[in-house]
């Protein structure tokens, strides 16, 4: 089940994607390094609607409370 950036934003109020800043969001290989994963898993997990980013040019940006998510269930 994809997320919708209302239900994110219902889930994460403040969210990062109103005031984008290198403080709050992570590239992709930032993500797989905290998270101890490979880019590719990350790129899948988005493409599948599992992990919450957004296209910033022609690269995806994830809010940082993703990755504490993910680590969380992990």
């Amino acid at each position: 089940v994809k997320k919708d950036e209302a239900e994110y934003k219902s889930v994460f109020p403040r969210s990062s994607f109103t005031e984008q800043t290198s403080e709050n969001v992570l590239t992709v290989t930032q993500f797989a390094k905290e998270a101890g994963i490979t880019t590719q898993a990350v790129r899948k997990m988005i493409a599948e609607g599992r992990l919450y980013a957004k296209k910033v040019g022609n690269q995806h940006t994830v809010p940082v409370e993703e990755l504490h998510r993910y680590l969380k269930t992990t």
